[in-house]
């Protein structure tokens, strides 16, 4: 009986450790909020509010350039366009479109939004920025891998993200949640490399704390491999997959060779540079042709326009010259016909008479012929001027054909030299400096294809044998105002995501929690984590923890603590805090809200986290366990076998 006893005492004991244990490895997947829409830049009863510092001066135009836009974006649809601001920038004058004739002018209140303690440390990070000829920030290999995967190439957001996945940027911002918003005005995508430069502006908060141009990131289309790799295609290939696969687990990038090698690749673009110029020198001697064709045309109509125009001004003068003659005409018959009417009233002779009349009948056959000359002579002008306006025309036509073929001449000049220069730039970028002079370091100078899940797109990369170049992305991110940090080595991670932190003092959640851990106190902080790049916050692992460092407030110091989530149904699911200087630290595999709070000394150390520790405890409790129970029935039998013998 004590044996049955002993037995089930010890088996209770030990499914009393699982029950305690059991509820605290349990997981709550947490439902992230939407970001709250900012009323920056909305024009409201003569007023506006522009989340960002004021430009530095009226030389501050991307400052300016941004706040407008946002204003126009906000307001176009109600008619109001911005204009300028005043000097002090405390007043921006816009228009107002009423559909009517007249435009309004108006002038608006500004109101710059921004934190002068949060603007102070921009200005400390943003002063380690590049300047110069210098003007982006790296990404390493597999931070430009995590970019590709995250983003979406048929986005149309007017701001890129590549250069929050830079480990330059974020060492410039000491991984705080700060982000560069680039709008990209510049960069290329070339086969291997790919750039976003443009104007920026650091963001804090949905607030803008510093503005530039030009800035960016830049990648170079490249996976660092070990140096024992063999030379083959086949053996870079894999070292390719294994590096990537080694940081993304089921990545799902489907990664080829492409078939071509560096000096194929070099020798096929130089033929595609030398064919199309062929093309355009082809194009060029066609439309040139036809130039020299209309241009001979032309010359020979501008020669026949200043013959027809002596012809016109020579029959515009002979025509006057008959006018002139014919009215003569009609003078001299007007004044013998006043001289035969005066002759008549003074009583001359018969004789006379028929004299005058006689000179009048010739006087105004004279009349006649002139008029006939006059009337041939305008005739000749008329046709002169039709010649002269049928030749101008026609040199019009000519034009309208010339000039377009000239623009055309131009610009196909122009596109020739810039092939010209392409070309010599390409060689020149695979010298020392150049951007592709790392291609030369290609291993087996294969090139290599990735195409990332769900999209179509194909990007190029080489494999580079180099050691001191596998370096695996780490995520972090800190909170500028609380402190609070987050970091992962998990890459389900954007690196772009940054820290979003709110402290809950008070109301509903908050009492709900301190009932639940059954404490008078404790600060909690509801905690999550936002990438821009997908629009989506992180909630959870998969596979992989978060660490979280949290400052150990003053009245905690000296205190044993440990750390509570409380999810929707009351359950509470303790963590294990690791104090860390004034840090206290835990781990966890997803993000709501947290509560740290001092504990009791009795049970300091009762509580554990969601890892592998927890089970391997519980394992070495039911192990204990059932030893025990293995030893009782094997000290029954010791005892039942000694009292037999």
């Amino acid at each position: 009986m004590k044996s049955f006893k002993r037995r089930l005492i010890s088996c209770l004991l030990v499914f009393a450790m699982v029950l305690t244990l059991a509820p605290i490895a349990m997981t709550t997947v947490f439902a992230a909020d939407t970001s709250a829409v900012s009323n920056s830049g909305v024009l409201k009863d003569g007023k506006v509010v522009f989340n960002s510092i004021p430009p530095k001066d009226g030389d501050d135009w991307a400052t300016m350039q941004f706040v407008m836009m946002e204003f126009y974006d906000k307001n176009y649809d109600n008619g109001y366009t911005p204009d300028s601001f005043s000097d002090d920038f405390s007043k921006l004058y816009a228009t107002y479109h009423s559909g009517q004739p007249d435009e309004q002018q108006i002038s608006v209140d500004v109101t710059w939004n921004y934190d002068k303690e949060v603007l102070k440390t921009a200005d400390i990070f943003t002063e380690k920025f590049p300047r110069g000829e210098v003007f982006w920030f790296n990404l390493t290999d597999l931070e430009f891998i995590n970019y590709l995967l995250n983003r979406d190439p048929d986005s149309e957001e007017m701001f890129d993200t590549m250069a929050n996945y830079s480990a330059e940027l974020k060492a410039c911002i000491e991984n705080t949640n700060f982000e560069l918003l680039v709008m990209p005005g510049a960069g290329m995508d070339d086969p291997f490399l790919t750039e976003r430069i443009g104007t920026v502006k650091l963001v804090h908060d949905g607030i803008a704390y510093y503005t530039f141009d030009p800035l960016g990131a830049t990648a170079q289309h490249v996976v660092y491999i070990p140096e024992s790799t063999g030379n083959t295609k086949e053996e870079i290939l894999a070292a390719i997959k294994a590096r990537i696969d080694g940081y993304i687990k089921n990545s799902g990038i489907e990664i080829t060779y492409s078939g071509l090698t560096v000096d194929e690749f070099v020798a096929n673009t130089l033929a595609e540079y030398d064919a199309h110029k062929a093309e355009l020198e082809a194009e060029l001697a066609t439309k040139t042709a036809e130039y020299d064709r209309l241009n001979a045309l032309n010359d020979q109509n501008n020669t026949a326009i200043q013959n027809a125009q002596t012809a016109y001004d020579d029959a515009c003068r002979a025509a006057e010259d008959a006018e002139s003659a014919y009215n003569g005409k009609v003078d001299a018959k007007n004044g013998i016909l006043t001289e035969l009417e005066s002759a008549r009233q003074n009583g001359d002779d018969e004789a006379t008479i028929n004299e005058i009349q006689g000179r009048l009948d010739a006087a105004q056959d004279e009349v006649n012929d002139a008029y006939q000359i006059r009337e041939e002579k305008i005739e000749e002008e008329n046709r002169a001027l039709t010649t002269l306006q049928e030749r101008q025309q026609y040199g019009r036509l000519l034009m309208e054909q010339l000039s377009p073929l000239m623009s055309d001449i131009d610009s196909l000049r122009r596109e020739i030299d810039w092939v010209d220069e392409y070309k010599a730039n390409f060689l020149e970028s695979f010298e020392e400096g150049g951007a592709d002079e790392f291609l030369n370091d290609a291993a087996g100078g294969f090139i290599y294809e990735l195409k990332f899940p769900g999209s179509d797109e194909v990007f190029t990369f080489v494999a580079i044998k180099d050691n001191s170049k596998l370096t695996t992305p780490s995520y972090a991110t800190k909170d500028i105002n609380t402190q609070i940090s987050v970091s992962s080595a998990s890459s389900e991670v954007p690196l772009d995501a940054i820290i979003e932190v709110s402290e809950v003092t008070s109301g509903t959640e908050y009492d709900r929690i301190m009932k639940a851990i059954d404490a008078e106190s404790g600060k909690s902080f509801d905690i999550k984590i936002h990438s821009r790049t997908t629009d989506e916050y992180v909630t959870k692992l998969s596979d992989g923890t978060f660490e979280v460092r949290i400052p150990i407030p003053e009245e905690y110091n000296g205190k044993d603590l440990i750390v509570y989530y409380v999810d929707a149904n009351g359950q509470v699911t303790p963590h294990t805090v690791r104090p860390e200087g004034n840090y206290a630290v835990f781990t966890t595999d997803h993000f709501s809200v947290y509560t740290l709070a001092p504990i009791a000394p009795e049970v300091a150390n009762t509580a554990d986290v969601n890892d592998s520790t927890l089970w391997i405890g519980v394992m070495l409790f039911s192990v204990c366990g059932f030893a025990g129970v293995a030893y009782l029935e094997y000290s029954d039998r010791m005892k039942k076998f000694s009292k037999n013998k």
